[in-house]
């Protein structure tokens, strides 16, 4: 009883508090850009046309040899939606190889909220039903909710981000379920 009460005093004085305390935004570190791509575009700024040129050739000769020996890889944002889409779902390490310097409300607009995909196969496990999209990304489902038909190939399936790192998948507009990413 002693321990409850100690408890109760103790999350009611946490609780208290959290008026005072003022949430601060923290900005992820970005890694600069290359020394390849700096130097390629300080070329830009060089006045005389000659020096400008000499300058351009020199960084476009050594990034285009850094590119051809697989040490810097270039991709546009199409690319990195896709890429996105693909990991979507899974926990990846927070790294900084699809980020830019965007803004955080540009970052957020941008982040894969949801996908649409079909169903590919479908199986039932003791767990629930597990699901392969069209992308080959198998779902297996987390909680007991029960579907009203069975799940089949091609139908349309539309997994969205829930809350805390969760994830409901619709199948067909059906009610949705819990699901995580297994692959």
């Amino acid at each position: 009883m002693r321990k409850l009460l100690i408890f109760i005093i103790a999350t009611g004085a946490a609780f208290s508090c959290l008026p005072l305390v003022k949430a601060a935004k923290i900005k992820e570190p970005t890694s600069p850009p290359s020394a390849l791509v700096t130097d390629l575009i300080a070329c830009r700024a060089v006045n005389e046309s000659a020096a400008r040129l000499a300058c351009f050739d020199s960084s476009s000769a050594k990034f285009a040899a850094a590119y051809q020996a697989n040490d810097i890889y270039v991709v546009d944002k199409s690319q990195v939606r896709e890429t996105r889409r693909k990991l979507f779902g899974l926990t990846i390490p927070n790294i900084d190889v699809f980020r830019s310097n965007e803004s955080a409300a540009t970052a957020e607009a941008n982040e894969t909220k949801e996908i649409l995909s079909s169903v590919k196969s479908v199986g039932r496990t003791a767990d629930g039903w597990r699901v392969t999209t069209g992308e080959d990304t198998v779902w297996q489902q987390v909680d007991q909710t029960e579907l009203g038909i069975t799940p089949k190939p091609g139908m349309v399936v539309v997994i969205r981000k829930g809350a805390l790192g969760s994830y409901k998948m619709s199948i067909d507009k059906m009610p949705a379920i819990r699901v995580k990413r297994i692959l």
